[in-house]
């Protein structure tokens, strides 16, 4: 899959030709870490960077608030989940409990990404 497939896929998207999950679905089975970044990024304007970090690293918790808040259905994270099993990312639970886990999360606000990214981007830097 190149560039072209993610404009053509954001095309499909801002027609209503498929749904973001649909969307999530298709990179995260082509392991297509950075351009879910891309999507959520643009969706929650949170800067991709930050994304493809959540998506890539071991902390569970920023990658599931972001899917979430970012309207992320069952299906879309559980192939967000199989994405980070096949990079050989370790999970804290089994998929199955972080799928359940996902599916009571409500939706947090802008501040509460803003303070829990934070939180996150600061652990991050203290493992380098």
């Amino acid at each position: 899959m190149s560039t072209n497939f993610l404009q053509a896929l954001q095309s499909d998207l801002a027609d209503g030709a498929v749904t973001f999950d649909e969307a999530v679905i298709r990179l995260a089975d082509a392991d297509r870490d950075r351009d879910i970044a891309v999507l959520i990024g643009r969706r929650l304007s949170v800067d991709e960077d930050v994304v493809v970090r959540a998506l890539t690293t071991r902390w569970q918790e920023a990658a599931a608030m972001l899917c979430r808040t970012a309207g992320l259905g069952a299906n879309g994270y559980s192939a967000v989940l199989r994405m980070r099993r096949r990079a050989g990312r370790t999970l804290d639970a089994s998929p199955a409990t972080l799928l359940a886990s996902y599916l009571q999360r409500r939706r947090a606000s802008q501040e509460e990404l803003a303070e829990v990214l934070h939180v996150y981007a600061r652990q991050a830097a203290e493992q380098t």
